[in-house]
């Protein structure tokens, strides 16, 4: 699946120069497993998705998370305060 660039124009330039780094390097295929660490509004995270990979997104604001679930409905989100430990869901993955 080729990358393409379906962010709003004034974000796309910044975000869609990192998404071609990842892709690039990861080479996300369909089932790919992807952790997102403060994912914020999901700009890169929800190429990887489209692509078929599947995401675990953080972030240490709920906000965040709520935009971004509309993106990336069968994500899996978790809220983490990042000055203290990961979730032990997710001791393993790192």
């Amino acid at each position: 699946m080729a990358v393409t660039n379906t962010l709003l124009p004034a974000t796309a330039k910044y975000f869609y120069g990192i998404l071609l780094f990842i892709w690039d390097r990861v080479n996300p295929k369909n089932d790919a497993t992807i952790l997102d660490l403060g994912v914020g509004t999901g700009a890169i995270s929800s190429m990887l998705y489209e692509a078929g990979s599947i995401i675990t997104a953080l972030d240490c604001y709920p906000n965040m998370l709520t935009a971004t679930k509309e993106k990336m409905p069968d994500a899996a989100f978790l809220y983490c305060d990042f000055s203290k430990r990961l979730p032990k869901r997710l001791l393993g993955i790192l």
